[in-house]
């Protein structure tokens, strides 16, 4: 059944917890954003510097600030890392999506998370890269269970 389906997915604890973002732009350094994760307990933290000049490129600054926070302590011996980020229009609903690439040893993992963008763009690009994390970490069970529920 498709509505058992979809509960199941919601109710299952996420590994990453968005918790903040900043976004500070200033004419000469470009634009800085800071992400605030949680994880098991313990604050995770990124942040990225650049030049950005549409809603894209500040979802990208933002998707790479996000992937900065989870890093390489998450999975031991993995390494995650941006790919890209697209917003598209389906049924006339905007979403952002991300590709995040997870390399383990010899295997090469293309990930893509997705969130409805709303009225905050970069928020979304965050959530959409937590979406596609989360599964990955779910599938791995390389953390332990995450006590905190959102």
């Amino acid at each position: 059944m498709p509505g058992s389906e979809q509960a199941g997915r919601a109710s299952r604890p996420r590994w990453l917890l968005f918790e903040d973002l900043e976004i500070h732009e200033a004419a000469r350094t470009g634009t800085t954003c800071r992400v605030v994760l949680r994880a098991a307990g313990h604050s995770l933290v990124g942040e990225t510097v650049a030049v950005v000049s549409s809603e894209t490129e500040r979802c990208e600054l933002v998707a790479r600030a996000t992937v900065t926070a989870i890093g390489p302590r998450i999975v031991e011996g993995a390494r995650l890392s941006f790919g890209g980020v697209a917003v598209i229009s389906p049924f006339g609903e905007d979403l952002i999506c991300v590709l995040l690439i997870a390399e383990t040893g010899q295997q090469s993992i293309r990930l893509v998370g997705s969130c409805a963008r709303s009225d905050h763009g970069a928020r979304a690009a965050a959530f959409a890269t937590l979406d596609a994390a989360n599964r990955w970490l779910e599938q791995y069970s390389v953390l332990p269970l995450p006590t905190e529920q959102a």
